[in-house]
């Protein structure tokens, strides 16, 4: 399976350039929003903003989080929380198809490494799952329903999203470096 034939039959080789292009723009863009949104939510028990409350872990981490965050910036929180959803379609879709790209650039020298690949593209797609189920988990807290474990709920959730989107991009990264090198071996 090389490059021009890893593309679902509604979505031509043109079609997935676009979609790359477009889910790039789009994760990039509600990135730069979700970091403007983000700024009125760093607070001492908060020093990171929305990550903070993601990776609270307790329920009296999350709690203080919430607490500092009465008035407007429970709004931010709310909106943040929201967007992220639209967020998490983006990057997900997006990081799929540049890993697709690289791996079938790489299927080549290796199969295995074609095959991982392809598993971590896949991934994303879990990756935004948990991302969502994080999402619920934090929205009910922040809306009052807050139940002890459900701090701990979105932690796991969210560092399994995070270590598979970390390979993921580690992957593209190693990926592309790879093909640069050899590129400049083969033109020698």
């Amino acid at each position: 399976m090389n490059e021009q034939h890893f593309n679902f039959e509604w979505l031509t080789k043109k079609g997935s350039k676009k979609l790359l292009l477009l889910s790039g723009i789009l994760t990039v863009s509600l990135l730069i929003i979700i970091s403007i949104v983000d700024q009125p939510l760093k607070t001492e028990y908060a020093p990171n903003g929305i990550i903070s409350f993601e990776l609270a872990k307790n329920f009296e981490t999350a709690k203080n989080i919430v607490s500092s965050w009465k008035g407007k910036p429970e709004l931010f929180a709310a909106f943040s929380l929201g967007i992220d959803f639209l967020f998490l379609v983006a990057y997900s879709v997006f990081l799929f198809l540049l890993i697709v790209k690289v791996a079938n650039k790489i299927k080549v020298r290796s199969q295995a490494l074609w095959r991982f690949g392809m598993f971590l593209a896949y991934a994303q797609f879990l990756a935004a799952l948990f991302d969502a189920a994080e999402n619920t988990f934090l929205i009910l807290f922040l809306f009052g329903l807050q139940i002890p474990s459900f701090p701990f709920f979105a932690y796991v959730f969210s560092t399994v999203k995070f270590l598979i989107v970390l390979l993921g991009i580690v992957y593209i990264l190693i990926g592309i470096a790879t093909n640069l090198f050899n590129g400049k071996q083969e033109n020698r």
